[in-house]
C-alpha cells in the first residue's frame, strides 16, 4: 500500500478532496487537500494530484484519533505531509495487528 493507491473524491463538505482508506486491521487513514486544509498549495485546484502536501488523520478501530502515534503532532490531524511520508504512515498502519 502506498500513496499512489489512494483514490480521491470531492470532499463531502463540498470543498477540496478526500481519500478515506480503511485498513484490514480496522484503522482508517484520511487524506485531504484544498483551500481549507493544511496542504500545499492552500488553494482550490481542479484535481487532487496537483497538491504536493496534504492534511492527514489516522483513526483507530474505535474511530478515535491516533494521528500522533504515527507523526509528531499535538493535534488530531497533521498538516503539510508529503506523499513519501504518507506512504510511510500507511506502511506502519499495515503492520499493526488486526
Amino acid at each position: 500500500m502506498a500513496f499512489n493507491n489512494l483514490e480521491f473524491k470531492k470532499h463531502r463538505n463540498g470543498s477540496g478532496y478526500q481519500s478515506l482508506y480503511k485498513f484490514d486491521n480496522g484503522y482508517t487513514l484520511s487524506v485531504v487537500c484544498g483551500e481549507h486544509y493544511y496542504c500545499t498549495p492552500k488553494l482550490s485546484l481542479p484535481e487532487a494530484n496537483r497538491y504536493s502536501s496534504f492534511e492527514i488523520a489516522v483513526l483507530d478501530k474505535e474511530d478515535n484519533f491516533c494521528t500522533s502515534d504515527f507523526i509528531k503532532v499535538d493535534d488530531q490531524v497533521a498538516g503539510w505531509i508529503n506523499r513519501e511520508k504518507i506512504t510511510e504512515v500507511m506502511e506502519q498502519i499495515e503492520k499493526l495487528p488486526v
